[in-house]
């Protein structure tokens, strides 16, 4: 039963296990020179992409902690989490 279902489903992404097949073949047959150009081109497309996002302000209107991606938590998250809650100190009676 489960052989049948796997080759019902390997005949359903043939296209894309054929796709897959022949990118990795390129990937193998490159030298080194062509891995390091290859390499290089995705760093500045990466560079080129960071500085777009770095650019743009924080969007955070309800001043929420920022998560570890450097983007607001969202709301309910925050709330969930009882992190808009502040207790006064009992020993010092909240003096600074």
């Amino acid at each position: 039963m489960k052989e049948y279902q796997v080759r019902g489903y390997s005949g359903l992404l043939y296209d894309i296990i054929e796709n897959s097949r022949n990118q990795i073949r390129k990937k193998q047959s490159r030298n080194y020179h062509e891995m390091e150009i290859e390499i290089l081109d995705s760093k500045v497309v990466n560079a080129q992409d960071s500085d777009s996002d770095d650019d743009k302000p924080i969007y955070n209107p309800k001043n929420v902690p920022l998560g570890w991606d450097g983007k607001p938590i969202p709301y309910w998250l925050y709330k969930l989490h009882g992190l808009g809650i502040e207790y006064k100190c009992e020993i010092c009676g909240g003096a600074r």
